[in-house]
């Protein structure tokens, strides 16, 4: 058991209600009675398929039938005999985990049914979460040392319930979608620095690496250092560059864990980070992802190509979803905890994506956008008919799309560069030590306990 741990699956409502002869629901773990289990495994897998759940309950009854002959010994021990098998109810509860477990297992197949892989690539900025990463609320986070659990919990309140639905949607019509974020953050892989008169090529695990221009972080990645860790570009990084990094890698794995939770997937997905124009079909052929795979995205320079399907920018809350990210920030971090070079940070946002606004001379607030609904993404036409799409979506259709700046004129760039050169100033505070010098951490990273 130690050497081979089972695949934990979640057995979702939805993913129930479409499985093939399992069309009651049941709680989480419960049995499936055996005669229609294996009926419905019959149809609904064939034999390299039924392995992982096969396997794992054999290591259930492996365990089970252990702790029954250790109860017998107990019992032995105490001068009783034991009767006849023991009850289930006397299996330590690691056997119980791992029978809940194979039943999850083989209700997640039953759900997929002999369904199709479907590839699903998310874009992340104003498509999958709101705003431009969020619109510096992460940045705050860190900023004020929030730990990564809290950064991950507030991307939960950022994410775009499309998403969710979309997934949904295919579990429901028995596809098997495979979700993969895939996002154009060129600061990942060309590195413009203050400190550099040029940018810098970042290179990381060269398995990693489609190419120069796009790479594929795995599911297994845990944090921010492990990416880090791996750099192997042909020059060293300042500290403040490092720095930097770390923490722009640390925002973008907590919107991946936040969409993990949110969607209740088996495992975290795979991120890709491109610093070039996004081509879906090349990037799920080198991903080993099927050929019907799709690009959601609010890029207007995409729309029209192969496979992409265009949705509207996504920068406003539901007024639930806002009142609750507003209360989750009241709890969290206060307004009135943040220093006040944060706040000049977040104010010179561009007009509309600003997390935080004046009340008055000495008072601030945050300011969630809000509107009702998020307009529905779309559906593959060539994957779902107009009679059978869930309520509520549309084909494969350009969207009415909210305008959107194309390019940095009009003093847009200048405005770039001041919010570049106030971050470079923020992460100078975070990493001055009082002998000017900068401490490596034992993860890989740097201290930033003396601010």
């Amino acid at each position: 058991l130690a050497s081979k741990p089972p695949q934990t699956v979640r057995l979702t409502q939805e993913g129930l209600n479409g499985a093939e002869g399992l069309r009651q629901s049941r709680p989480r773990g419960a049995e499936v009675p055996k005669d229609q289990r294996e009926k419905s495994l019959a149809r609904a897998r064939g034999p390299e398929e039924t392995q992982g759940a096969e396997e794992l309950r054999a290591q259930a009854l492996e365990a089970q039938q252990a702790a029954q002959e250790l109860k017998a010994e107990e019992l032995r021990a105490q001068g009783l005999t034991p009767k006849g098998p023991l009850s289930g109810a006397l299996a330590p509860k690691a056997a119980e985990e791992l029978k809940a477990q194979a039943f999850d297992v083989l209700g997640m197949e039953l759900a997929a049914g002999n369904s199709m892989r479907v590839g699903l690539f998310m874009d992340l900025d104003h498509c999958a979460i709101m705003g431009q990463d969020g619109n510096d609320l992460g940045i705050a986070f860190q900023l004020n040392r929030q730990p990564y659990y809290q950064i991950k919990d507030l991307y939960k309140y950022l994410i775009n319930p499309e998403v969710l639905r979309v997934y949904r949607a295919f579990i429901s019509k028995k596809y098997r979608p495979e979700l993969v974020i895939y996002t154009r953050r060129s600061h990942l892989l060309s590195y413009t620095s203050v400190l550099r008169s040029r940018p810098v090529d970042l290179t990381w695990m060269p398995d990693w690496h489609h190419s120069k221009t796009q790479v594929c972080f795995p599911s297994d990645i845990k944090n921010a250092d492990q990416i880090l860790n791996s750099y192997s570009g042909s020059c060293s990084l300042f500290p403040k560059e490092r720095l930097d990094l770390r923490m722009s890698l640390e925002r973008l794995l907590a919107a991946r864990d936040a969409i993990k939770e949110i969607l209740e997937l088996p495992k975290a997905p795979k991120v890709v980070v491109t610093c070039a124009p996004k081509d879906v079909t090349l990037t799920a052929s080198k991903m080993d992802l099927p050929s019907n795979s799709y690009l959601w995205d609010d890029n207007e320079d995409l729309f029209g190509a192969d496979k992409v399907l265009p949705v509207a920018r996504y920068d406003a809350l539901q007024p639930r979803q806002a009142k609750g990210l507003r209360e989750f920030l009241d709890e969290t971090l206060p307004v009135e905890a943040l220093p006040r070079s944060t706040i000049a940070f977040m104010m010179k946002a561009r007009e509309g994506m600003s997390s935080i606004r004046r009340v008055s001379m000495e008072e601030f607030e945050y300011q969630i956008n809000e509107e009702q609904d998020p307009e529905p993404f779309p559906l593959p036409e060539e994957l779902c008919k107009e009679e059978s799409i869930p309520r509520g979506y549309s084909l494969s259709r350009s969207p009415s799309l909210m305008s959107r700046p194309r390019n940095l004129d009009n003093g847009d760039g200048a405005r770039a560069l001041e919010r570049l050169s106030s971050a470079w100033h923020l992460l100078g505070q975070m990493i001055k030590m009082p002998s000017g010098e900068v401490r490596p951490s034992v993860e890989g990273g740097f201290e930033l306990s003396n601010v």
